[in-house]
């Protein structure tokens, strides 16, 4: 899978935001917005839906949680190696 120039600028982005938040505040915020995409997902899923878009909702919250091991994972600014 090609992923664009743009796509990987954004990655990168990320990574490096996490890598100089001294603050912690950035981290903070995407697990906030990451805590706020799971209950929007887990909410959704409590409805009547056909069976594709329960599939896309259960692999929206799979993704979801995937990112937050993913952050959580990430070393903080300042902490051991």
């Amino acid at each position: 899978m090609n992923m664009s120039s743009q796509e990987q600028q954004v990655d990168f982005d990320v990574e490096q935001r996490l890598r100089d938040d001294t603050n912690g505040r950035y981290r903070a915020e995407l697990k906030a917005r990451l805590r706020e995409m799971h209950n929007a997902c887990a909410l959704a899923a409590r409805q009547l839906h056909d069976r594709d878009t329960y599939r896309q909702l259960e692999a929206a919250m799979a993704a979801v949680a995937a990112a937050t091991t993913a952050l959580e994972l990430m070393p903080r600014v300042g902490a051991a190696r």
